[in-house]
């Protein structure tokens, strides 16, 4: 058998063309047995990029035509980047809802920036994708109108797969948390969080095996919410508002990243002086 239709070599050299559409597309056409594969990396991560915009609506429009016309495809996408609002270029809510109504059941990474207000169904849909492993959802607005609304996250969160480990949240949530909601169910390895959205908005989320955290814009850290005993990578937004980190509460800390304003804020220096002798701490970037 030639060398060219063993699949996973096949699989292999078409991996190595990941993100060259063109070249993948010339494949395509070289021998029926390399359609398929070329299609699996074509489909993996549909977006063009233009700027800060992700998958533009265009890009959107012609990728829910191809999968309502060859529905095997669905089972190709592995990662969706979405910039979904009503300006020039970004995914329109009508499209985005069509995307949403596809069945991707291998889908693993999710990236939404929300800039406007999304029905909850379409959210819960997309978000319930059972091998979804990373979410990152930015919901963001320049001038945010006064009847705009985005839900509590537990209304459209607890609908998440199971199978997620890895969320990175950005938005401001309206109203109080909601209170007597049963236990967590789904255990994230890793979280990157805003300011806005702590522990107490993270319902369904355990954070109990959390490994590793991420915190933006935050002038203060509620160390009694986040269970840090096995917290292993730590990365936080240094500022002179920010009180010192003790690390010697952190005993299996092994990364340590600051991010820095432009000047090294004091808050620096009086966290590494309560780093202990046994600590595991291997590395210690400080970034600009």
């Amino acid at each position: 058998e030639s060398p060219l239709n063993i699949p996973e070599l096949l699989d292999l050299c078409m991996r190595s063309l990941a993100g060259s559409t063109p070249d993948l597309l010339n494949c395509a056409l070289v021998a029926r047995s390399w359609v398929v594969p070329a299609q699996k990396q074509i489909f993996y991560s549909p977006r063009a990029t233009n700027g800060l915009i992700y998958t533009t609506e265009s890009v959107s429009v012609g990728l829910n035509e191809a999968l309502c016309s060859n529905p095997r495809l669905v089972t190709y996408v592995g990662a969706i980047d979405l910039c979904v609002g009503d300006l020039l270029g970004f995914t329109k809510l009508a499209t985005f809802a069509k995307l949403c109504a596809h069945d991707f059941t291998q889908l693993r990474s999710l990236v939404l920036y929300v800039l406007c207000e999304v029905p909850t169904d379409d959210l819960q849909r997309i978000l319930s994708s059972p091998s979804l492993r990373f979410l990152k959802l930015v919901v963001v607005h320049p001038k945010p109108p006064a009847d705009m609304y985005f839900p509590p996250p537990s209304h459209f969160l607890v609908h998440c797969s199971p199978t997620l480990r890895h969320v990175d949240l950005m938005y401001t949530p309206t109203g109080p948390p909601h209170e007597d909601l049963p236990d967590a169910f789904i255990p994230v390895k890793s979280a990157r969080l805003d300011h806005s959205v702590l522990p107490s908005w993270l319902y369904p989320f355990d954070l109990s095996e959390l490994k590793a955290l991420a915190l933006e814009k935050i002038t203060s850290i509620p160390w009694d919410l986040f269970p840090i005993q096995n917290l292993q990578i730590l990365e936080i937004g240094a500022s002179n508002e920010l009180a010192p980190v003790e690390l010697s509460s952190l005993p299996s800390l092994e990364l340590l990243r600051f991010n820095l304003p432009a000047c090294i804020p004091q808050m620096i220096s009086t966290s590494l002086a309560t780093m202990p002798k046994s600590s595991k701490i291997h590395t210690i970037l400080l970034s600009y």
